[in-house]
């Protein structure tokens, strides 16, 4: 299966061969995770300036926590049953303050208590980058122990494909219509989702859609490319 995502944790010196491979997985649509460790902003700011993110500005080590998430992105999609204001949010003692400015690309996504981000969240190329400004160490924070880790580390890991729903169905026909950012170069490709696996031909439309017509497909659902 294609690499869907990357966790930088903690890394002390990112090369320049890292780095061109890491464009590419962004360009084939996976996503990237930055988690800096205490000393590790320099290394990450060399990534983040390339792709146009805030950079790691200085470290804060105020007793502070998870305050407001932003609940419509994918990235949050069934992790949340229901919130009040007696729900109870990972706590942070250290993270690193953001440089942030109007060319910025991306937004946070989760704010702590003092309005600071804990997690920025960008597209670059076909892909995201995820930065986390806390290292994932109990001593700093306790989000690797909160019931929204989990979750929220799968969606992280999800294909760009499934969480813009690139595969859907169209009519009755047996027929799947492909996001149009997609890029198959094969005319034939093998999907598969949890209970059927097929080989369909991609089919051009006139409106310059992708098209899958196949009697193999025998239900709807989300599926994808394998190999």
């Amino acid at each position: 299966f294609p690499v869907t995502i990357i966790v930088l944790n903690e890394l002390t010196d990112i090369s320049t061969g890292l780095q061109t491979e890491l464009q590419k997985v962004l360009d084939r649509g996976g996503n990237i995770l930055l988690v800096p460790g205490v000393n590790q902003a320099n290394a990450y700011n060399v990534l983040l300036q390339n792709w146009g993110m805030p950079t790691l500005y200085q470290m804060d080590q105020s007793a502070l926590k998870l305050e407001q998430v932003n609940q419509q992105n994918e990235l949050f999609k069934g992790v949340f049953k229901q919130l009040t204001n007696k729900t109870e949010w990972p706590k942070v003692n250290m993270h690193f303050t953001l440089n942030i400015t109007n060319t910025n690309k991306g937004a946070s996504e989760f704010n702590l208590n003092n309005g600071d981000a804990l997690l920025w969240q960008s597209n670059v190329a076909k892909g995201k980058v995820f930065l986390l400004t806390s290292p994932l160490q109990t001593q700093y924070n306790s989000l690797v122990l909160h019931s929204i880790f989990v979750p929220l580390m799968f969606n992280m890991a999800l294909p760009n494909t499934i969480q813009n729903n690139w595969f859907n169905w169209v009519d009755g026909a047996k027929k799947v219509k492909l996001h149009p950012q997609n890029d198959f170069t094969d005319k034939l490709v093998q999907l598969n989702n949890e209970k059927q696996r097929l080989v369909a031909e991609v089919n051009k439309q006139p409106d310059g859609n992708l098209m899958i017509q196949s009697d193999g497909i025998q239900q709807a659902g989300c599926y994808r490319d394998w190999e």
